[in-house]
């Protein structure tokens, strides 16, 4: 049933790594074994589509004709995969092995999505429409909620079904259940990329203009943290290990952060180019980051070292690992 509701906002180091050129891709697998920490990246400088294998870097997929895929979120109970196509203004849903099976329309400024295993639902996040869109898992429309300005991240919580929204130009973080009902909403300045804290269900969030970190609980209560020191300069995006309950966070300076759950850094990493898109592995404290300047991806350990550079993608913009939360 298609819904459209409006709510109103509550206000109250040098890297030492291996380094892979890709040179040539091989044909596109029919079925993929076990792709558990499989990685999938989009590639803007050629409008690909890559997953690999996380082991040796080998491609096991290479697809092709599309624009611009600004998020993805997988599916951790059979590895589908959801990519958000901003230009296009389409949301593709493909399975483990690359096939197309849904493709869905009807977005005005796609920034965001990410898929709710609670109940087998996607939230897109629509921008400047000032809008999220609640899909059902094949890609049916369930609710439209507007009420916000531009929504630029979203994030879901996999034991409750909460959403978190970032409302950049609200000034709000907002928390809606998973039928769209809404719990609380708080002003945060310039909030981007909300992360859920899945041990408390609370939601971290980075605030751009400041650099600070957020903790939002559920009661209402907010914890801010100052990241002055070392300072943490216009953070672009967040990824939450679910096993570690630690934060990867880039910045807009091409520094790479590891956060701990009291909000102090483990350690920072600068010497990278320009940093789009990081993603946790969240079996053994590792992330992925995309360098578009140096058109690599980079798989760093948990100690902050380069566990492998892989060469040779052009402009490759975002990633996203397949995990298995809860399995």
């Amino acid at each position: 049933m298609k819904k459209e509701t409006t709510i109103k906002l509550l206000l109250s180091v040098s890297l030492a790594a291996t380094i892979i050129t890709l040179t040539a891709c091989p044909v596109k697998w029919e079925f993929l074994p076990d792709d558990r920490n499989y990685v999938w990246v989009f590639c803007g400088g050629n409008d690909r589509l890559i997953k690999i294998n996380p082991a040796n870097a080998e491609i096991v997929l290479n697809i092709g004709n599309f624009d611009n895929i600004v998020s993805m979120t997988v599916e951790p109970k059979d590895s589908k995969l959801w990519a958000l196509d901003a230009d296009q203004k389409k949301l593709y849903r493909l399975s483990r092995d690359g096939v197309i099976e849904k493709i869905i329309v009807g977005f005005s400024d796609p920034r965001w999505v990410a898929y709710n295993i609670y109940d087998d639902t996607v939230w897109v996040a629509d921008g400047l429409s000032g809008q999220v869109v609640h899909l059902s898992g094949e890609g049916d429309l369930i609710e439209k909620i507007s009420g916000f300005i531009e929504v630029r991240h979203l994030d879901v919580d996999k034991t409750q079904g909460n959403v978190w929204i970032a409302d950049y130009g609200g000034n709000t973080l907002t928390c809606l259940r998973a039928n769209g009902e809404q719990i609380l909403s708080v002003e945060v300045n310039t909030p981007v990329s909300p992360v859920v804290e899945t041990a408390t269900n609370s939601c971290w969030v980075a605030e751009y203009a400041t650099g600070n970190l957020y903790l939002v609980k559920l009661s209402g209560e907010i914890l801010r943290f100052d990241m002055s020191n070392p300072a943490c300069h216009q953070p672009v995006m967040m990824s939450y290990d679910e096993s570690s309950q630690y934060i990867w966070l880039i910045q807009q300076d091409g520094t790479l952060r590891l956060v701990r759950s009291d909000a102090s850094s483990e350690y920072a990493i600068t010497g990278f180019g320009n940093l789009t898109c990081v993603s946790a592995v969240y079996d053994n404290l590792t992330c992925w980051i995309t360098d578009t300047t140096n058109d690599q991806i980079i798989h760093i350990g948990s100690t902050g070292s380069s566990i492998m550079t892989v060469g040779g993608y052009a402009d490759p913009q975002s990633l996203a690992v397949v995990n298995r939360f809860g399995q």
